[in-house]
């Protein structure tokens, strides 16, 4: 049988996701956890250092075949997925537990070490896990580059964004300017700083993200076409506008 021994001492978990209507859900890799026992795997998961930790991919259907391979990624339209080497406090994979992914209900468990476990979860068939709040890295930054803002109007030094876009006054002489293709870190401190509580007032006192009234920051208006914008107008449906909206909302989270 010659099995690699994490295998026969940990449980395997396959999952399948489905929206309200019965369609397959879109899924995150970082967004799933299974719990053995009060222990959490995910990934990554600084918890589980022994070799071969818990790793979880996607099952994506093979149009040549008709049948599912497992595909190392981060998101997934599929609504399948499968976690290997899950484990409890203890180290084994035995244990009651529980499938978690914001937004969905929970899904049951009770495997034990060398078994697989499955889960069926949808929707609205029970009560559902809090969303989990935006964050500027891993939701809201790739949408510079996607929409060409970073390549285009908002690069450094002749973007008409960039060089329209007055620069905004911080403290101790520094200033933060409308350059949205520098590091996650330094676009962020672009759009947020200096926090100003006025922003909510509108007009000259308009700040790019304004936690006090999130409508009345410029980056949900400009690109979301309610006032003028030399560059996108996309309106304020569109994936990018509703995305920066609700990260205004939970709290502008960095990471």
């Amino acid at each position: 049988m010659n099995l690699n021994n994490y295998f026969l001492t940990r449980a395997t978990i396959i999952g399948e996701v489905l929206d309200d209507d019965g369609s397959p859900a879109k899924l995150e890799r970082a967004d799933i956890s299974v719990v053995i026992d009060d222990f959490v795997n995910h990934i990554p998961n600084a918890s589980d250092p022994v070799p071969f930790p818990a790793t979880l991919c996607f099952l994506e259907p093979d149009p040549a075949t008709g049948e599912y391979k497992g595909v190392n990624a981060n998101q997934t339209s599929s609504g399948r997925f499968v976690l290997f080497r899950a484990r409890n406090d203890l180290g084994t994979g035995t244990g009651m537990g529980e499938v978690r992914i914001p937004g969905f209900p929970v899904g049951a468990l009770d495997v034990s070490s060398g078994s697989i476990g499955f889960v069926h979860i949808k929707r609205g068939e029970s009560t559902g896990l809090p969303e989990r709040p935006r964050t500027f890295e891993r939701d809201v930054y790739h949408f510079f580059k996607d929409r060409t803002c970073s390549a285009v109007c908002h690069r450094p030094p002749n973007g008409i964004g960039y060089m329209t876009a007055p620069a905004r006054p911080g403290p101790n002489g520094r200033t933060y300017p409308a350059d949205w293709s520098a590091s996650v870190d330094a676009v962020f401190d672009n759009l947020t700083k200096p926090f100003d509580t006025d922003c909510a007032l509108g007009d000259m006192m308009a700040a790019r993200v304004c936690r006090a009234m999130p409508t009345a920051s410029l980056l949900y208006q400009k690109p979301g076409g309610l006032v003028y914008h030399a560059g996108l107008n996309l309106g304020t449906k569109d994936d990018m506008i509703v995305t920066i909206l609700r990260w205004i909302e939970d709290g502008v989270i960095l990471r």
